[in-house]
């Protein structure tokens, strides 16, 4: 079981985006799969309806539902310890990360040991190491489309957040706010938004976390034509919020994609 490099995922996410209406792109990382084991993650409380619903996203099997994984990813150039390179092992523990994800897929969720992941880091690793590609992702399938954006907005910041992030990805038709912790616990507040509005746009960004891919699996589920994808904490490096050691290192580094 191991996933592809970033370049690797670009080149099939691209080729998917241009023949393809509908598209999703899903990013998985250590915290999801904590939550999908029955524990709980910096973000979110664990609970049984969250671990269920965590796990029915990450169970879909399509081409055209594009599963990051935090599995066996590549050591790719420039990647140093902090900064998106793989972990050698969970915090306060001797034990692999990935083989723990790995053992669990293959034993409870059965799962092939084959199988191939796409690099659920593409969107950061491109937005501070690669950014003529970033650009040319945003400029062709992010920037030109109607979109909606899910994410929340500091309270205070709200206006210089949301001018940042339109910089980056474009005018947005629709923001949908959601809490910054434990925004799935309040999604019967912040759903109904999506579905109303999620027909009159081409592109759905979420930015919300664990609650963004349950996001994913519900207008999959509910067949929606749209392209979908999750832009993950590249979204904090924009608005400048100190959530990952990347961010602290090299985040200032994505403001070289904002649009004057």
């Amino acid at each position: 079981m191991r996933t592809r490099n970033t370049q690797e995922t670009f080149d099939r996410l691209c080729e998917k985006l241009d023949n393809n209406k509908k598209v999703y792109y899903s990013r998985f990382g250590d915290g999801d799969f904590a939550i999908m084991n029955g524990l709980r993650e910096k973000m979110h409380a664990w609970s049984e309806e969250l671990q269920t619903e965590m796990t029915e996203a990450f169970m879909i099997d399509d081409p055209l539902y594009v599963r990051g994984a935090m599995i066996n990813y590549p050591l790719e150039e420039v990647m140093v310890d902090g900064v998106l390179a793989p972990p050698r092992t969970i915090p306060g523990s001797s034990e692999n990360a990935s083989t723990r994800i790995e053992n669990w897929l293959i034993n409870n969720q059965k799962i092939h040991p084959d199988t191939l992941f796409d690099s659920h880091i593409m969107i950061s690793y491109l937005s501070v190491f690669k950014q003529d590609m970033m650009k040319h992702f945003l400029d062709n399938y992010i920037r030109p489309k109607k979109k909606m954006f899910i994410n929340c907005l500091t309270p205070g910041k709200e206006a210089e957040e949301l001018d940042r992030i339109q910089r980056f990805v474009g005018d947005i038709d629709h923001f949908v706010q959601v809490p910054y912790e434990d925004a799935y616990y309040k999604m019967d507040e912040w759903w109904p938004e999506i579905e109303e509005f999620i027909d009159q746009v081409d592109l759905c960004l979420p930015a919300a976390g664990m609650a963004g891919r349950v996001v994913q699996k519900r207008l999959w589920n509910l067949n929606k034509e749209v392209h979908s994808l999750d832009l993950g904490s590249s979204i904090d490096a924009i608005t400048q919020r100190s959530t990952r050691t990347w961010i602290d290192r090299v985040g200032n580094i994505v403001d070289n994609l904002l649009m004057k």
